[in-house]
């Protein structure tokens, strides 16, 4: 069966990748078939594109199990599409986003592995059976169809998860073309290796999976860039991981007038494997 996310929640981005306990890998051997579906979602509550805070920097108390860069300002000053540091104790956790879900994971703000700021976002992974899904959600509207969308991930899983499916972060553009019910850029870990995918859905009952293999070093915060851009009735993303181009993939598909982003763990199956996922500084930008 395809999977895909039903409803107006649509589009994401992801890229695959495999992480061990550390050291970097790099993934030789694409997957080319079918998974199962993804959860219904529901419409975003909201898709105004302005966020904007200003938090202090504080210095840098990263603990011994992750290694984090270098403290740096809030990238949540001026205007930004959006724009998430995850320092507002004030309010719940996710409160910028539209939705949240915690089915493989719960979600907290972590004061010890930050790149910016006093905290960052964390997820700990709860090892169980069958396709569940822990995320953040945002839809934004877009201004022009090129947009760039920016993130500090760190990956720490307790051993490799060949056998099993952690998808980290989707950009699915909107709207579709003709016969299609789901497309996403993903950032995916497990299975092959780590890799950038280009995922479809069809109405159908088909899909297609275009895949290109990327190396993620472990237990560390990497930089993350995702840009997209349509020209000629096609829409390519490529991904820089700490300023280095690793892929490019393409779609046929009308401009883009919307992205939904998500982060954490969007979709996962048969998660077994005990280890913790944190984001910082996530922000969308038009180019």
């Amino acid at each position: 069966m395809a999977r895909f996310v039903r409803g107006g929640l649509a589009g994401v981005v992801s890229v695959a990748w495999l992480v061990a306990c550390s050291g970097a890998f790099s993934a030789a051997s694409l997957d080319g078939g079918t998974t199962e579906p993804r959860d219904a979602e529901a419409e975003p509550r909201d898709t105004s594109i302005l966020e904007t805070s200003t938090p202090d920097a504080a210095p840098n108390d990263a603990g011994a199990d992750v290694v984090a860069d270098a403290r740096r300002p809030s990238p949540c000053v001026g205007q930004r599409l959006f724009c998430d540091d995850f320092e507002d104790t004030t309010k719940k956790v996710g409160a910028r986003w539209d939705t949240v879900r915690e089915e493989v994971g719960t979600f907290d703000l972590d004061p010890t592995e930050v790149v910016s700021g006093e905290r960052a976002l964390r997820l700990r992974l709860a090892p169980g059976s069958g396709t569940r899904s822990s995320d953040l959600a945002k839809a934004i509207d877009l201004p022009s169809p090129n947009v760039r969308v920016t993130f500090d991930l760190s990956l720490d899983l307790a051993q490799d998860i060949t056998s099993q499916l952690l998808e980290l972060l989707f950009v699915e553009p909107q709207p579709y073309p003709s016969g299609v019910n789901f497309q996403a850029f993903e950032i995916i870990v497990g299975g092959p290796g780590p890799r950038l995918e280009a995922y479809r859905s069809f109405t159908d009952g088909g899909d297609s999976v275009d895949s290109v293999p990327v190396t993620l070093a472990s237990r560390r915060y990497v930089r993350g860039v995702m840009e997209l851009r349509h020209a000629q009735a096609n829409l390519s993303a490529q991904l820089s991981l700490d300023g280095q181009v690793v892929g490019t993939r393409t779609f046929a598909t009308p401009a883009p007038t919307r992205v939904l982003l998500r982060i954490g763990a969007p979709y996962t199956r048969s998660v077994t494997t005990p280890g913790t996922v944190r984001f910082d500084d996530v922000f969308v930008e038009a180019l």
